[in-house]
């Protein structure tokens, strides 16, 4: 599930015309932009799953069946590092309070060492009551070996900036707020997700606390987000993935 190249042009260019309209009267609305670039760890929860691939019976009163079960292992553990660039502008409500949206490209690492069991089970119902009985089964586990399944994206988060009563100047503010994630191109291995039904838009919640620096003449922030994914980043049957992220930024403010 993916947007054509033209839909994917037509959405960054809606996008990044919206903020230049807005800034047309930015300056006398205390309106600021700014440059953002941020370091990030990644990683995915919800990839692991067990599910019956085969049931065959195995002779024709179906009296026995057996089942195959798939187990993947180790999928909850890709993890890797990422980055994001792009633009701020933040819009103040108040002294205390203040909107901040953001325009991101952002490229997800995940990768990690996958095994996979596979058990078969035999089941038998001599007394034709409708309830299989297990009888035996057989275990198997194969090194899968490392895979990967990177993401490469536009983030835009919408944050609530609240500056917290410290009692002194140093200005430390909490944001949350959701962030939305537009997927411009996945490239993964198959083996956990495969990249057609990788999610095109996702969305998540931003939680994080920051500073300005304590010089005067240097407008740069520090802040420090945990971001949880609310919504699946796949349409699969079996997998329901979810990226967790710990992204520190720094923001520039012109």
């Amino acid at each position: 599930m993916g947007f054509t190249m033209k839909n994917k042009i037509f959405t960054i260019a809606l996008i990044a015309t919206g903020l230049l309209v807005s800034g047309s009267f930015a300056a006398d609305k205390g309106i600021r932009f700014g440059g953002n670039l941020a370091l990030g760890y990644n990683t995915v929860a919800g990839l692991e799953t067990s599910h019956v691939v085969n049931t065959k019976v195995l002779d024709k009163d179906a009296f026995s069946k057996t089942e195959q079960t798939l187990e993947i292992k180790g999928a909850d553990a890709l993890d890797g590092f990422g980055f994001e660039l792009g633009g701020s502008i933040e819009f103040p409500i108040n002294n205390s309070i203040s909107i901040r949206g953001n325009l991101l490209l952002n490229y997800r690492m995940h990768s990690g060492n996958l095994s996979m069991d596979t058990v078969i089970t035999k089941y038998s119902d001599h007394t034709v009551s409708g309830k299989f009985k297990k009888e035996s089964s057989s275990f198997k586990r194969n090194n899968l070996g490392d895979h990967s399944f990177n993401q490469f994206g536009l983030d835009i988060p919408v944050l609530c900036r609240m500056v917290l009563p410290t009692g002194d100047e140093s200005g430390f503010y909490a944001e949350v707020g959701p962030v939305f994630t537009i997927n411009l191109s996945t490239s993964t291995d198959d083996i956990v997700v495969k990249a057609d039904q990788v999610n095109s838009f996702t969305m998540g919640l931003s939680v994080g606390v920051g500073r300005p620096l304590p010089f005067d003449k240097v407008p740069v922030d520090i802040d420090v987000h945990l971001v949880f994914g609310l919504m699946s980043m796949a349409n699969d049957a079996y997998f329901n993935p979810n990226d967790v992220t710990v992204r520190v930024a720094a923001t520039y403010w012109l």
